[in-house]
């Protein structure tokens, strides 16, 4: 999917760890190896003495960006989209907070403040909820948007390829945007759990999947790792626990006895890349009308990256 590559200087503010290693093979030879931690070790350490490069990849029409935080990539939302924004599933921590945006989650407002209670978190931040259904349809929302928004959503959607249908659905126009914050499995607690592929997806679509399916359940409860992204960035992992096998058989039982209802966990694990590579495989065998129009890399010691879909038929 690099359809063009350059060289730039690397340097602390523009530093991307997976271009260092692609431009620097005995560096990444020396990571795999274990002389260093990371990229980003050895070019603390002699990398900057050595004016080292790093490639600047492009990725389609975009450009496979420089990292930037939640706040920018909230400014740029509100600030090219002054008419109706949905903003699904924001829980305590709305991206867009503007009075032209409408909010959908499966609970309802009263649901989502006692969840956030429960989780220590701050229930005054949690936005009046104007969409509701349980299973995550969005097919119960009743109005248009200029734009949609999600944060550590889609990875949660059983079925991708309708969700993303559902998504555009509800877009107004050609041009308009889905803007999606994604975790990225390398540095969260996916990072033992294989990297999705698009075949899945479509198999998914196929089956017409409205639940995470076993599979995903299992690892879930038997794979996943900690949550800290900065442990992640520096090689330590942490390890797949030795009581693997009854993990899983508990993870068996939670399914059984979840007897068909949703279990909220992970359906889709992706880095930057192959999240472009899905998205970009799925337009042009036509099943959803996004492209990636543009992707922002994890930035060091996070754990998400940033995308936006724009829709183009």
């Amino acid at each position: 999917m690099l359809v063009n590559t350059e060289l730039e200087i690397c340097t602390v503010e523009n530093f991307r760890e997976s271009n260092y290693l692609a431009a620097n093979k005995d560096v990444a030879e020396a990571v795999r190896s274990g002389g260093f931690a990371s990229g980003f070790d050895h070019f603390q350490q002699y990398g900057h003495l050595e004016s080292r490069n790093q490639f600047i990849t492009w990725l389609g029409s975009g450009i496979m960006q420089g990292p930037t935080t939640r706040k920018i990539f909230a400014e740029a939302i509100t600030q090219r989209e002054n008419k109706n924004i949905l903003e699904i599933g924001p829980l305590s921590r709305p991206l867009v907070t503007s009075d032209n945006c409408w909010y959908f989650d499966i609970c309802d407002t009263e649901t989502l403040k006692a969840k956030a209670r429960d989780a220590g978190l701050n229930e005054d931040t949690i936005p009046e909820i104007d969409f509701v259904d349980k299973h995550g349809d969005l097919s119960s929302v009743d109005m248009k948007f200029d734009s949609i928004v999600s944060a550590h959503c889609i990875e949660h959607q059983p079925d991708l390829i309708r969700h993303l249908n559902q998504v555009s659905f509800l877009l107004k126009n050609v041009g308009s945007r889905y803007w999606v914050i994604v975790p990225d499995k390398r540095f969260c607690f996916d990072h033992f759990i294989p990297e999705s592929n698009v075949i899945e997806v479509v198999n998914a679509n196929v089956e017409e999947q409205r639940t995470p399916t076993k599979t995903d359940v299992l690892q879930h409860f038997a794979m996943t790792t900690h949550n800290d992204p900065s442990r992640h960035w520096v090689g330590d992992h942490g390890e797949i626990k030795s009581d693997l096998f009854s993990r899983l058989a508990a993870a068996e039982r939670k399914y059984e006895d979840a007897n068909g209802e949703y279990i909220d966990v992970h359906c889709w694990q992706f880095t930057p890349e192959s999240f472009f590579k899905i998205i970009g495989g799925l337009y042009e065998r036509s099943y959803i009308d996004f492209k990636c129009t543009k992707i922002f890399e994890t930035d060091r010691n996070q754990s998400e990256f940033f995308a936006i879909l724009e829709k183009v038929r």
